[in-house]
């Protein structure tokens, strides 16, 4: 689910490094947006899209946690994953593979969700990451813009890979579980528990009510403005 906010910075600060350049887009299935629309335009001398299952925008059906050993080490100039680290369980080794997956001096651009952005599983939803978070993961990227997203929460990255790439330790940063509700490294002996159902049904509950609220208020605008008319 590609936000309006995160194909804006896509298209403003990855979309221009993917001229003549080989493109892997991991994540690509089109569900309601796609950031090739805004890169293709641009000229790739190739564009790999690869998703979990197949679909619309997907030319190779493979796990983020499988694509160094599918396509190489430093196989890509820019790799970019829009909306796909909130939904991987094992996030720091699907990190650690798209900092693997760029060439050195190539371009990885990141979007993802934060805190307060409702839960949302394709097929699952796992985390919420804050700027602070990106500062400290991607420490040993050349950033070339970190920003929130501009209409909804969320973080979103264009950094450079440098010659000298050396990978910075990810073990002892934890992320929120939107789940949860709380910080934690990691989810082993807690997914799929009680904590972990009754956290998954409160987060249903709450974006329900949130759309309730919001299918109202749009409602409520549209009948003043009808009567106003």
């Amino acid at each position: 689910m590609v936000t309006v906010g995160a194909l804006s910075h896509i298209a403003r600060w990855a979309a221009r490094h993917a001229q003549c350049a080989s493109v892997l887009e991991v994540g690509s299935k089109d569900y309601n947006g796609s950031v090739r629309y805004v890169i293709e335009p641009w000229g790739p001398r190739s564009y790999i899209g690869v998703d979990i299952a197949g679909g619309e925008g997907v030319d190779r059906v493979c796990r983020a946690e499988d694509l160094e050993e599918e396509f190489g080490t430093s196989s890509f100039d820019l790799v970019v994953a829009a909306e796909l680290i909130e939904h991987t369980r094992e996030w720091r080794q699907v990190v650690s593979v798209l900092k693997h997956l760029v060439r050195p001096d190539g371009v990885l651009a990141v979007t993802t969700r934060s805190k307060g952005f409702p839960l949302h599983g394709y097929p699952h939803d796992y985390w919420r990451y804050e700027l602070s978070d990106f500062e400290r993961i991607f420490a040993d990227m050349e950033v070339l813009r970190l920003e929130p997203d501009q209409g909804a929460p969320g973080v979103c990255l264009t950094a450079r890979k440098p010659r000298a790439f050396e990978e910075v330790e990810l073990s002892g940063i934890a992320l929120h579980s939107v789940v949860l509700n709380r910080r934690v490294r990691d989810l082993d002996g807690v997914e799929g528990g009680l904590r972990w159902r009754l956290g998954t049904r409160k987060a249903q509950l709450e974006d329900l009510v949130a759309s309730y609220h919001a299918s109202a208020h749009k409602t409520l605008h549209y009948l003043r403005t009808a009567r106003g008319g």
